[in-house]
């Protein structure tokens, strides 16, 4: 299956090649060389077998008679929306005043990044961040040099996991400033918000449901899935738009044996985006920073097509907020990681 790939980020690289002034001319080519030979080879013999490796590890975590977890789309279908999403934010970036765009490299990276962010769950979903190394490591001809591939990991293996030194705070391990190109933590920052926001109907694997039933926390995924219309990132406010129909109001299930509703996961969703978005915008700025969520939901009572009987809108100021409740200071200052007492550390005697 393929998706060739030719909006916003290719065509930064492009550009760069076919003007022997940009500061990236000589690099340019072989940029669009690499990627598009990787892009070849992933599609074709990579992303077809995720879905595989994700269905082997989850039916093996259910042997014990639970219902396994059938996961939404992680292959083909999601690395292409993935790009198309990271393409849309690339050129959010380019239309701020005060932003600067990214570079050729940085648009080699995060390309080379989204192909290998969710390629790890082709050996089960346990760290799967991680795992990329290894697919990495497997095709070393698929990139440009040693630092490059370096930089990839770094921005592909933060999408989420855990820190073993910092727990979810997974940007902290990457090295790099906001400034100095490549901006890894801008681009990691990308990678990671633009990964919450590729959701579609397309990303439930109907063919398969018709022959295997699904965990009640799977069936919750799909229905988000299904309601999830487009995003737009307008200067500092990120908009999502929402469709909800009868499948997706009138859906109950029971989970621990609580009975769970679909708009009780849609308040768990919003809930991910507001952090999510909170997490990438502090790594992202001064380049990327999001202040506002806007979603609107339009809610229909008949399936599709039917009109639509309500519209409503959801705003979450980023801004507002006392954080009261901090982890320790031991947790927040790198000086104090191995220590906790403040008074010693002061003192010199630790």
């Amino acid at each position: 299956m393929m998706h060739i790939t030719n909006g916003y980020l290719v065509q930064r690289i492009q550009k760069a090649n076919d003007d022997s002034k940009n500061e990236y001319h000589a690099y340019a080519q072989e940029y669009l060389t690499k990627f598009r030979a990787l892009e070849l080879h992933f599609f074709n013999e990579v992303h077809p077998l995720v879905d595989v490796g994700l269905a082997v590890d989850q039916m093996s975590a259910a042997e014990g008679g639970s219902t396994p977890n059938i996961m939404t789309i992680h292959g083909c279908r999601h690395v292409s929306d993935l790009v198309e999403s990271l393409d849309k934010l690339g050129s959010s970036l380019e239309k701020k005043k005060e932003a600067t765009p990214l570079n050729p490299l940085e648009s080699y990276i995060l390309l080379c990044a989204a192909h290998l962010h969710d390629a790890g769950n082709i050996g089960g979903r346990k760290d799967h961040p991680i795992r990329s190394r290894e697919l990495i490591q497997d095709h070393l001809h698929l990139f440009y040099d040693t630092e490059t591939r370096q930089n990839i990991y770094d921005v592909a293996r933060v999408h989420g996991g855990i820190s073993g030194k910092y727990g979810q705070d997974t940007f902290r391990e990457i090295q790099a400033d906001h400034y100095s190109p490549p901006r890894l933590r801008l681009l990691a920052a990308m990678l990671r918000i633009a990964d919450e926001l590729s959701e579609n109907p397309k990303r439930v694997p109907a063919a398969l449901l018709r022959w295997f039933q699904a965990s009640p926390e799977s069936n919750l995924a799909y229905h988000y899935a299904k309601c999830f219309r487009r995003f737009d990132l307008q200067n500092d406010t990120l908009d999502i738009q929402l469709q909800i129909y009868p499948d997706q109001h009138e859906f109950v299930t029971e989970i621990d044996g609580k009975s769970i509703e679909f708009f009780d996961h849609l308040e768990y969703k919003i809930n991910v985006i507001e952090r999510e978005t909170r997490y990438c915008s502090q790594y992202g700025r001064p380049d990327f920073d999001v202040h506002r969520v806007r979603l609107t939901m339009k809610y229909y009572k008949d399936d599709s097509p039917s009109n639509m009987m309500n519209k409503s809108t959801l705003t979450l100021d980023l801004d507002q907020g006392y954080p009261e409740n901090l982890p320790s200071l031991s947790e927040r200052c790198e000086e104090l990681s191995e220590n906790t007492l403040l008074g010693s550390y002061c003192k010199g005697e630790i």
